[in-house]
């Protein structure tokens, strides 16, 4: 039988969440599998954050909306923030 995360408490009396070995070795192997197409993945995010809140798209003065998918400057932007945040 696995054994599940566990809320723990810290010093400042707030309650975080402690994965058990499998969890973590579950999100490991996610990131893994991820960062074999962050590119790909990094322009979905933002594909569909601009999907979600269209007016975020607007914090990209230099694009139109038709230029997002092909822009590289874009795409690498992309790929950084996602790998910063996801991987």
């Amino acid at each position: 039988m696995s054994q599940l995360s566990i809320i723990v408490s810290s010093s400042d009396g707030s309650e975080l969440i402690a994965f058990s070995e499998e969890e973590e070795a579950l999100v490991l192997k996610s990131w893994n599998t991820m960062k074999k197409d962050v590119a790909t993945l990094g322009l979905k995010f933002f594909l569909r954050i601009f999907e979600i809140a269209p007016l975020a798209a607007k914090l990209f003065s230099s694009l139109r909306d038709s230029q997002i998918p092909l822009d590289p400057k874009f795409k690498g932007h992309a790929m950084s923030v996602f790998i910063m945040v996801v991987c």
